[in-house]
């Protein structure tokens, strides 16, 4: 076992799997571009990796190869990182350090949750992408809640949608004032409403509304606080792991910053 525990937390197997992990990402890379893959790529960013695997049949082999090539290699790296951290605190608390030790121990357990919620985050809730509403009008959520668009506030010049995301600046588009204003209701009860707009999610509790773009009708007139006929396009997104991680994330950072504190100026353990 002790043999098993040493291989497996060698640095030269750490660095062949970095290795491995690189030319991976790079070859999805080439694949996310590719005329048969491109589709399949497309999917796994705007859903659900749960909802994504489920689908697989749909998408082309050498996509399925690639996701399933990469929880593999994260699957060994994740042992590996596992046998390097009970060596090296196997040894730490031989060293006699118990204060330092019992802090390790903490930093990497907030690590390892905030690992494990991060593919929860992948894995649990719902995305839903590609929501057209007016106002007035109501879509049903995967939870059973719906979305309400009760108003659209847009003061720009209409003209300027039609230029692509990156082109947009404070100059030609007012992110601070152009909003969607939606309301989330459940069982015929109103949960939240308020402005979601561009680069400015509205959040309640672990549902966040965003705003993707506004969907001027045809003719209609020039911007206004109520511009005639405007949609808005958004998505619904509930993560039952983001307030978790929101409290890891400081529990993971303080441990860290007290360690090296204590620490700093000690002979590591090898």
């Amino acid at each position: 076992m002790k043999q098993t525990v040493e291989k497996m937390a060698s640095l030269q197997l750490t660095a062949v799997l970095l290795i491995l992990l690189l030319v991976w990402f790079a070859a999805g890379g080439i694949l996310a571009v590719s005329d048969g893959c491109a589709g399949a790529f497309d999917a796994m960013n705007r859903q659900l990796l749960r909802d994504w695997m489920m689908a697989n049949g749909r998408w082309p082999w050498a996509a399925n190869a690639w996701m399933f090539g990469l929880f593999a290699v994260m699957g060994v790296l994740g042992i590996n990182l596992g046998c390097c951290v009970w060596r090296k605190m196997t040894g730490m608390v031989r060293s006699g350090r118990p204060v330092a030790s019992r802090l390790m121990l903490v930093l990497h357990l907030a690590f390892g949750v905030l690992i494990l919620l991060h593919l929860g985050s992948f894995m649990l809730g719902y995305r839903q992408e590609g929501i057209r509403l007016k106002p007035g009008k109501t879509m049903s959520l995967p939870d059973g809640s719906q979305l309400r668009l009760d108003r659209v506030h847009f003061v720009d010049n209409p003209d300027v949608l039609a230029l692509s995301f990156r082109k947009l600046t404070r100059e030609n588009f007012s992110f601070d004032e152009n909003h969607a204003w939606v309301t989330l209701s459940k069982n015929g009860r109103d949960l939240f409403s308020g402005p979601a707009g561009i680069m400015r999610p509205l959040r309640w509790g672990d549902t966040q509304v965003t705003l993707k773009k506004f969907k001027p009708a045809r003719g209609g007139r020039q911007g206004g606080a109520s511009p005639a006929g405007f949609g808005a396009v958004m998505v619904v997104t509930k993560n039952p792991c983001l307030r978790p991680i929101l409290v890891f994330f400081p529990i993971l950072i303080v441990s860290t910053a007290v360690y090296l504190v204590l620490t700093w100026r000690t002979k590591h353990f090898n």
